[in-house]
């Protein structure tokens, strides 16, 4: 009985363990908290990217200029869905458009998203007077916003996964 009693209490700590410890294969978790405030950033404009520094470590992501049609309307910092009857429809787009769109409407709004180690939505960043002006100043905006408004890391680390 003795025995028994010792061997319960060697082999219960292992099982305990290797239950808590045990993780899928190739799981990243990181706690996105819209309320840190970023390290540093930086952004390449060329490319149309983007990154901050947290705490927790590095979050890239892509930068393009959509017309006010593009964006659903949409022109609230933070925001990912459209607005009025596309108030549950998310942007869609790709990274580094510029110019004009098909019906000929000016691209100066400058919108972000999180591609690595998480995916987001586009995220409404900031307007700008041209377009000419959205493509120099979008990817440093960017960074720079998700870095110092909470608004706009809400928006980003909340869209993830959605």
């Amino acid at each position: 009985m003795k025995r028994l009693i010792w061997l319960f209490f060697i082999l219960a700590p292992m099982w305990t363990n290797a239950q808590t410890m045990c993780v899928r294969d190739k799981s990243l978790v990181i706690s996105l908290d819209s309320g840190i405030q970023g390290t540093a950033y930086g952004h390449n404009p060329s490319e149309w990217i983007w990154w901050v520094d947290f705490p927790y470590g590095r979050i890239y992501g892509d930068a393009t200029c959509l017309s006010l049609e593009e964006g659903l309307g949409q022109t609230s910092v933070g925001a990912y869905y459209g607005t009025d009857d596309y108030a549950k429809t998310p942007i869609t787009a790709e990274a580094g458009l510029s110019g004009t769109d098909a019906n000929g409407n000016e691209r100066k709004y400058c919108w972000c998203r999180a591609t690595h180690p998480v995916s987001s939505r586009w995220v409404f960043s900031s307007t700008r007077p041209s377009a000419s002006e959205c493509v120099s100043w979008c990817a440093y905006l960017c960074g720079s916003n998700v870095r110092t408004s909470s608004a706009m890391r809400g928006g980003v680390f909340g869209s993830v996964g959605l």
